[in-house]
């Protein structure tokens, strides 16, 4: 049975990435920053798909816990066979004229030092074990068309295509393969709490008519953690209902 490891796993895009991977037969680790949360989490997957999940509480930020972490999902008894790295900090209205310093840090911590210490944790059991794994970052198409005032979160998004190219340089002899899906807009609860006129705004701003549904995304993620994705390594792929496409990059 192949292993999956989803970082922010248990809501959203993170919940819908570990539903698809346990409808096609994968074992399911899912960690958050909460256990209560993690747990529900947890129940659900079991109930909607009647597959193997197990769920840790893991903040993405304490990257001096990591290592605990892999301690408790090597006692499961399952090795990750691809690690998903769609934790994140979402850095909305920051003036980039009066932020404390130490939050806008905190974006760039989490989002992708955070990311990197569980992706390089876990590329490090898959080399011992030889296990040729694949690595799936959750970038952005922020990391060049960028929104006002999340400076923080579009300069991460940027690091994490650079950090995706330059893992799979250096993993690539072992067979782990690096990727990164760049999404645009999803429609997420946030989404949904927009007023019908906003959504309509947005769905009509995107060459396509509307923005990616989680389930779209999961299906992108799947794609480049599977075999289904080949040899393909340090790639960015972006889905975004063609949001990259317009000239002003904005929606």
């Amino acid at each position: 049975m192949k292993t999956v490891l989803i970082t922010g796993g248990n809501r959203n895009t993170g919940y819908g990435i570990a539903k698809l991977f346990a409808e096609r037969g994968w074992a399911v680790i899912i960690t958050s920053r909460n256990q209560e949360s993690i747990d529900q989490a947890v129940k659900q997957l079991k109930e909607q798909t009647n597959g193997v999940v197990f769920g840790f509480a893991h903040d993405v930020r304490q990257t001096n816990k990591v290592d605990e972490l892999l301690q408790k999902v090597m006692q499961t008894g399952y090795i990750p066979d691809s690690i998903i790295l769609n934790g994140a900090m979402l850095g909305i209205g920051v003036d980039p004229l009066t932020v404390p310093i130490e939050e806008w840090e905190e974006v760039l911590h989490c989002n992708v030092v955070g990311n990197f210490a569980v992706a390089r944790t876990f590329a490090k059991v898959m080399v011992e074990k030889g296990v040729q794994g694949t690595l799936v970052f959750l970038g952005s198409v922020n990391y060049q068309d960028c929104n006002e005032g999340r400076s923080s979160y579009n300069a991460s998004k940027g690091a994490i295509l650079s950090l995706t190219k330059s893992l799979a340089v250096d993993l690539g002899k072992f067979g782990i393969r690096s990727n990164c899906l760049m999404p645009g807009p999803i429609r997420t609860d946030r989404y949904d709490k927009l007023t019908e006129k906003e959504r309509e705004y947005r769905d009509k701003s995107l060459p396509i008519g509307r923005v990616s549904t989680i389930e779209e995304v999961a299906k992108g993620v799947y794609f480049l953690a599977s075999d289904e994705s080949g040899n393909m390594t340090g790639s960015g792929v972006i889905l975004d209902g063609g949001m990259d496409c317009l000239n002003s990059g904005r929606y």
